[in-house]
């Protein structure tokens, strides 16, 4: 077997107490065991907004605990916190937020071969946070390049590494500081990278660049209209499929039966962030 399928899921924003996203998160599900892939990235962004919710991750960790083929998952700055200058809510990425994910999923960097291909799991968040597990991820990263040697590489990650060119400022917000940025590019290019596949904006977009396919998932469900990105994208809730074939990667949008947009920007202005909003507990969801 040469051909591979791959499922991307990203931005799932999930809790039982306030479960405006979950019916969309109900439809994936049901579509990813319907269809049983051969693997499933989860790239971050699992908690519906506070990294320090404890019952949220737990929650999030048993819906994916759901999924009846192999699956790993990265975490986002809604997971574990961000980098400066200016992280949400000022809740920086910290090895005791780091802790909480790695002991409900092992790990936040990963690597599976499926045929030729390499796929590398990276926790973006911990780029440019200058703890000890930068280091240690890099480190990783480069053992893993080497020994892939001519194998076609994907990448997965929470955040774009850059918005339109590896060369820019970026914007931290967005994307991954521009530092760590290109210490993790001078690592990946001596491999044969081939895909770099991320979340984070919410948006679907795809670009190229000397080569390699940039592919931005949306959120599996929350929509908020009242953000000023810079960049253009479709701004839908959906999954990415991903066919591996030898050498070649093809991927496109895909919408589950089931799937809903949740629109959350009135919401977000009327209360600022969602763990503020009005309580939505999920039986109410279920009824």
């Amino acid at each position: 077997m040469s051909r591979y399928h791959v499922i991307q899921v990203t931005d799932l924003h999930l809790s039982p107490e306030r479960a405006y996203n979950y019916a969309s998160w109900k439809a994936c599900l049901g579509h990813i065991n319907d269809v049983k892939p051969d693997f499933v990235a989860v790239t971050g962004d699992l908690v519906l907004d506070d990294p320090d919710h404890a019952s949220d991750h737990s929650f999030v960790h048993g819906e994916l605990s759901r999924i009846e083929v192999p699956w790993a998952a990265l975490p986002g700055n809604h997971d574990i916190g961000d980098t400066g200058p200016r992280p949400y809510m000022d809740q920086w990425i910290t090895d005791e937020r780091r802790q909480r994910f790695l002991s409900l999923y092992g790990t936040d960097w990963w690597a599976r071969d499926l045929g030729a291909w390499r796929l590398l799991g990276l926790n973006a968040q911990l780029m440019g946070s200058s703890l000890a597990a930068e280091d240690e991820q890099l480190a990783w990263l480069e053992s893993q390049v080497a020994d892939a040697q001519d194998r076609p590489l994907a990448l997965f990650l929470h955040k774009p590494l850059f918005i339109d060119h590896p060369a820019e400022a970026g914007d931290p917000v967005w994307c991954v500081l521009q530092e760590s940025r290109r210490a993790t590019l001078q690592v990946l290019r001596r491999g044969n990278l081939k895909l770099v596949a991320c979340g984070h904006a919410h948006h679907y977009r795809t670009l190229n660049f000397d080569g390699i396919a940039m592919v931005w998932a949306p959120s599996t469900a929350q929509i908020i209209n009242n953000e000023v990105a810079p960049f253009q994208g479709l701004h839908e809730p959906g999954i990415v499929h991903y066919r591996f074939d030898g050498n070649k990667v093809e991927y496109g949008l895909v919408k589950p039966s089931g799937l809903v947009a949740s629109d959350l920007t009135d919401i977000v202005e009327a209360h600022g962030t969602m763990r503020q909003a009005p309580l939505l507990p999920l039986e109410q969801v279920l009824a």
